[in-house]
């Protein structure tokens, strides 16, 4: 599993699609394979599930701190270049991120109380992973398909301008989404705040 998840780290690397949190993901299960080879008996392996949560939680929490949102790289491969230092862009995947964070967090936190009170209880386990995932996930598409909807008005607005060079404030706000309104429609993920 070790040596599994160092090949695909390098073939993302070579192929400049690894992205933080999928590299500490790799590395995160490959420190978990060598601790299962070197010592099979380790209690730690009972806190794999909260150890994997609070990892991926402590990923989002300091990419928000640092300014760069680990939902960047991800969004980025989906959207026009010339938008990715938009203020709107970036607001919307601090939020996102934040909600991933928070998901990630509470996750962690519950598969710990989970593994406290009964390391047994695979069940529970399941459900506090896949609810840790299945909420962000919901509200990253909801919140996507949103704010494609405003990011294709705003461009609409933009371009329907009669006078050249006559200023909008939707001009003003969204340069960037000039010329670019029909690469919404194709877009499954266009991280634009809907509410802005």
């Amino acid at each position: 599993a070790a040596v599994a998840a160092l090949l695909l780290a390098v073939r993302a690397r070579q192929a400049k699609d690894l992205d933080v949190l999928t590299g500490v993901t790799f590395l995160f299960f490959a420190v978990m394979a060598v601790i299962a080879l070197v010592d099979p008996r380790s209690g730690l392996h009972n806190w794999t599930t909260a150890l994997s949560a609070g990892t991926l939680a402590v990923i989002a929490w300091v990419s928000l701190a640092g300014r760069q949102p680990f939902t960047l790289s991800i969004a980025k491969r989906q959207v026009p270049e010339q938008v990715w230092g938009h203020p709107l862009f970036i607001r919307t995947n601090e939020i996102i991120t934040a909600v991933w964070a928070g998901a990630f967090t509470l996750s962690g936190v519950a598969c710990a109380l989970i593994v406290h009170a009964n390391p047994k209880d695979t069940g529970a386990l399941i459900v506090a992973q896949i609810l840790g995932f299945a909420i962000p996930m919901g509200f990253t598409v909801q919140y996507s398909n949103r704010a494609k909807a405003k990011g294709e008005e705003l461009a609409r607005q933009a371009e329907a301008e009669p006078a050249a060079g006559s200023a909008s404030p939707d001009r003003d706000r969204c340069p960037d989404l000039v010329g670019h309104r029909s690469q919404f429609r194709h877009q499954d993920r266009v991280l634009r705040p809907p509410g802005e």
